[in-house]
């Protein structure tokens, strides 16, 4: 009985035109699913029955009435987020900051709501059951 050794395998040229196809479409479907990430992002704020919309752009400063009293969302160094409250749990104050579209805090006792929005954050609203 004679032992034979395994040969090497030869990549062919359809091989190297499989793998450029599979990672030319990975490359492109990257670019479609996260290249649209470069929008503009505004932070829409929500209490006392009114909605306020501000770009992230701009340092501010805003009060919202809510039934315990105010609360203070600050807008600086491109994100959003709630810095005083008169609740008394204070989860809001340490909760998620608004950089992207999509995220979101909530001061619930005192029914405040602050949000990311962009072009086409229409697909991306809160249902009614989280608020």
């Amino acid at each position: 009985m004679e032992l034979t050794t395994p040969t090497a395998y030869k990549l062919k040229i359809l091989d190297i035109a499989i793998a450029a196809v599979v990672i030319a479409f990975t490359v492109w479907s990257g670019l479609v699913v996260y290249g649209s990430q470069s929008e503009t992002v505004r932070v829409r704020i929500e209490g006392s029955g009114q909605s306020w919309l501000y770009p992230l752009t701009e340092e501010r400063t805003i009060a919202v009435s809510g039934p315990l009293g105010d609360t203070i969302v600050r807008i600086e160094n491109g994100t959003a987020r709630i810095e005083t409250s008169p609740c008394p749990n204070q989860t809001c104050i340490a909760g998620q900051q608004i950089q992207h579209v999509g995220d979101w805090n909530a001061c619930l006792p005192n029914r405040v709501l602050i949000r990311g929005e962009g072009d086409g954050a229409e697909d991306s609203e809160i249902d009614i059951v989280a608020w």
